[in-house]
């Protein structure tokens, strides 16, 4: 069995569509889902944000059930300039800041922790869908696969351009997120192999929109809040359409690299 664990509903949902469904339940704000994919026995765990939610819904699924694999999914900042909407990372490590950067504490203490490396290499080759790029002009079409980079988990959200671009500078990794970090604490204690993979929905010189109100820290998203959010925030609307279409290719990324992994493995 392997499980997918992700904070969103919306970073799940596509590989949920895709699966044979045996039953989905909720566990106070957690929505669990068991089934079948690529005719291999799935368990998908949607946390919620942050460490808190992250560990407790993790720790729920590894008391309840004996996964061969745990696979932390999501969307995710770009630290790397090359990085664009819809790449995916597998990650080899993944640190952890315990408090964010402060001019009285610009470096505060940081946790290391290392993906299992058979699950790195059999997740760096998988084929993605292929996408056409030009060549001396002509255009030609390549497989994608994931890069391989680092990942860094924050306590808070780095939504602003200028808080990714100086977290670029001053730590390693190529991606951040929330809640990586502290899914791999908990499978590694209950000595179950731990990959993360992340895919960009805000690169690198891009910032989020203010999105109080839409997400909340269970992962659910409220579109019946859309028309007070930009009631509130006018000028947000392009940049919350951009965001929408680069989570729309972020999820694509996930559905496919997942199915494919897990289609491919061997546990």
């Amino acid at each position: 069995m392997i499980v997918a664990v992700a904070a969103l509903e919306s970073e799940l949902a596509g590989i949920r569509r895709q699966m044979k469904l045996a039953c989905s339940y909720l566990v106070g704000q957690m929505r669990i889902a068991e089934g079948w994919l690529a005719g291999r026995e799935c368990v998908l765990a949607q946390s919620g944000m942050g460490r808190e939610r992250a560990e407790h819904a993790l720790g729920f699924v590894l008391n309840r059930y004996r996964p061969s694999a745990v696979v932390a999914l999501g969307y995710s900042g770009a630290l790397a300039a090359k990085l664009r909407a819809g790449d995916l990372v597998v990650c080899s490590q993944v640190h952890a800041l315990v408090a964010m950067p402060t001019p009285l504490h610009p470096m505060p203490s940081l946790g290391l922790l290392a993906c299992d490396h058979h699950l790195v290499a059999r997740a760096l080759h998988v084929e993605l869908s292929p996408s056409w790029t030009t060549e001396r002009w002509l255009p030609k079409l390549r497989p994608e696969r994931p890069v391989g980079g680092g990942c860094l988990t924050l306590p808070y959200l780095a939504s602003y351009r200028q808080m990714k671009e100086w977290l670029s500078w001053n730590f390693s990794g190529a991606v951040v997120d929330m809640e990586s970090f502290w899914y791999g604490c908990l499978a590694q204690q209950a000595r179950v192999p731990f990959l993360a993979v992340r895919a960009i929905s805000d690169p690198l010189t891009e910032s989020l929109p203010p999105l109080e109100g839409l997400i909340d820290d269970s992962g659910h998203t409220h579109t019946s809040a859309l028309s007070r959010y930009l009631l509130h925030h006018p000028l947000a609307c392009g940049s919350l359409m951009r965001l929408g279409l680069h989570a729309h290719r972020a999820q694509q990324s996930l559905t496919v690299f997942f199915s494919k992994f897990v289609k491919e493995m061997n546990l």
